[in-house]
């Protein structure tokens, strides 16, 4: 499998360290002006970077182009990308901009995927939400499950729309994970312990949480395992549970509109 990176930032970067880690491919070019990210791979072989499109060696032949650029970035490259979009598959990681208008930049039967990963690609276990035009093949799905399974899993949608109402679940989902985590420490720092041990007994108590999560998907079950009736689990929850439904479905709501404003600006 030989890649073609078209984008070095947050997201990019962090895809080529697993690739690189789980020897994922044969040959990987990376098209990055600013070569940032060059001399963190230098012992790699199987990886080159280039500063632009016209370096890129004229016998790499890639199976997929993964775009990882920013989305306000796209109106100004894609006319160069163009020129290098042969019979391969084009894989976005932009935000924002539908398969309509990358099929309206490539040939008319180029194969395009949209793949919204989140910040847990960093270990490996990113929801990954995807979607594709109406040229793909079951042979195009093993090529990116291939390529795409080491940074999380993958869930395919029969519907591009999903991807952005999802997004405030899927891809803000951790901040919300990690806001928990802030919250449960500062609550044991008052009782008088030291910083330290606050956070390592939040930290233990999510981790041990989600490895439970993980093994099974009835979410009521696990809670009701943990409350007792007439207990102390109880109590907390009667108060918990109608706010943080509302103040949840409300946050749902404001993060989706500024989803829809965010992809206004980008096209404008």
């Amino acid at each position: 499998m030989n890649l073609l990176l078209i984008g070095c930032g947050n997201i990019g970067s962090e895809l080529l360290k697993i690739w690189v880690s789980n020897k994922t491919f044969d040959t990987l070019v990376v098209v990055q002006p600013s070569m940032s990210q060059a001399s963190d791979f230098l012992d790699t072989p199987a990886v080159r970077f280039v500063e632009s499109f016209k370096h890129i060696p004229n016998d790499f032949r890639p199976d997929l182009l993964v775009l990882a650029i920013k989305p306000q970035m796209f109106n100004t490259l894609m006319p160069e990308i163009t020129i290098h979009v042969k019979n391969y598959i084009v894989v976005s990681l932009l935000s924002g901009i539908s398969i309509a208008a990358l099929q309206s930049a490539v040939k008319p039967n180029t194969k395009i995927v949209r793949l919204m990963p989140n910040v847990a690609i960093k270990s490996g276990l990113s929801v990954n939400l995807t979607c594709s035009n109406n040229n793909f093949m079951s042979a195009d799905i093993v090529a990116i499950e291939k390529v795409f399974a080491v940074s999380g899993k993958i869930f395919w949608l029969q519907q591009e729309e999903l991807l952005d109402i999802l997004t405030p679940i899927s891809g803000s989902g951790p901040a919300y994970f990690f806001l928990l985590a802030e919250i449960l420490s500062q609550a044991a720092r008052r009782s008088g312990i030291d910083d330290i041990l606050a956070r390592e007994l939040a930290q233990q108590v999510l981790i041990g949480s989600a490895s439970l999560a993980a093994t099974s998907t009835d979410f009521e079950a696990l809670r009701d395992s943990v409350t007792s009736k007439g207990g102390i689990t109880e109590a907390a929850l009667k108060v918990m549970i109608p706010g943080f439904n509302f103040i949840l479905d409300e946050s749902l709501k404001k993060a989706s509109q500024r989803l829809r404003e965010l992809e206004h600006e980008d096209r404008s």
